[in-house]
């Protein structure tokens, strides 16, 4: 599929290279117990009918699943609005049962 991206075949293979060097610095930055919380996005959900551009929020999600960390999203209660808020919890991936009990810790004493 890569080939029929009309882009340089230098270009695919220095994207493809970037990605490896931060799956490998993440996986290097999650060794041991090491835990990682991280917003699941910058603001809680806009309002219904409301015009909203957020064009690069998908960031704060996408680039976990693009380097294949696991993820376990927590609840944390409602803002000020009524809005849910949380946060995502990353550990290696050979700790997913340890990520499971630290979200469920996490949830009954915050959420």
């Amino acid at each position: 599929m890569m080939e029929r991206i009309p882009m340089a075949k230098a270009s695919i293979d220095q994207l493809l290279a970037m990605g490896q060097e931060l799956r490998d610095f993440i996986h290097e930055l999650l060794e041991g117990d090491t835990v990682l919380l991280y917003p699941s996005h910058p603001m809680t959900a806009p309002r219904h009918h409301m015009p909203c551009f957020t064009g690069f929020n998908f960031a704060y999600t996408g680039i976990w699943n693009i380097i294949g960390v696991p993820v376990t999203q927590v609840p944390l209660g409602l803002d000020k609005n009524g809005l849910p808020l949380g946060v995502q919890v990353y550990m290696h991936t050979y700790l997913i049962c340890q990520t499971q009990y630290l979200t469920h810790s996490l949830y009954l004493i915050v959420g």
